[in-house]
């Protein structure tokens, strides 16, 4: 009497299950653009992080491409903060606000560069064993573990 057609089911959850992944994909905003050094070539494996205006959390992350490309989705409307970095160039911060989900938005930023500097670094180290022209000198204190009798 009752008759049901399992591959109409299916076919149906098929469907169904792949309009809701298009929509997540259609629903989020999209933020993408190059990274550049002042001689217009591409830095590569910056660090790309897209913080909240409000408190500065972080909402998404990424790096860019040997191409100096990035793309990075925001899954919210709001204000943000997009910050590029990388070493030895200074951090390009610029201030976003998305209006709309669905609205593509490209950001292209030229890096400058930046000296690094570092502190000078001074090592001392007490050898146990010292070599002097003829002479070897152990410290003993050295070689204790502490459980010598």
């Amino acid at each position: 009497m009752f008759k049901f057609n399992f591959q109409l089911c299916a076919n149906k959850k098929t469907l169904t299950g792949l309009f809701i992944f298009l929509l997540c994909f259609i629903g989020n905003a999209q933020i993408s653009g190059t990274a550049v050094n002042e001689l217009k070539e591409p830095v590569a494996f910056a660090t790309v992080i897209l913080k909240t205006a409000q408190d500065s959390s972080i909402v998404a992350f990424t790096q860019t491409d040997q191409l100096g490309f990035y793309n990075i989705q925001p899954e919210e409307t709001g204000a943000y903060f997009l910050s590029i970095s990388s070493l030895s160039y200074k951090a390009a911060p610029v201030t976003i606000n998305i209006i709309d989900v669905k609205k593509e938005i490209t950001i292209n930023v030229t890096m400058q560069e930046q000296q690094l500097e570092l502190n000078e670094i001074i090592i001392n180290a007490d050898l146990p064993i010292r070599i002097k022209k003829d002479t070897i000198i152990i410290d003993a204190k050295a070689f204790m573990q502490g459980n010598e009798e």
